[in-house]
């Protein structure tokens, strides 16, 4: 199954982290990406998608 596709903001939101971070830190156990994946969980358009499309 495909990940359903990113609005602008959750594009925007990511981008800027990514720039921020340097090379190594991009990683599932980074407390930033992981603060930022539950704020995009926590966007009103998130709620429409399923916990697997999540």
């Amino acid at each position: 199954m495909r990940n359903p596709k990113w609005h602008r903001d959750e594009l925007v939101l990511a981008l800027d982290l990514y720039f921020k971070l340097e090379p190594g830190q991009i990683h599932a156990r980074n407390p930033a990406i992981i603060e930022l994946s539950q704020t995009l969980n926590a966007l009103p358009f998130s709620e429409a998608k399923t916990d697997t499309e999540r």
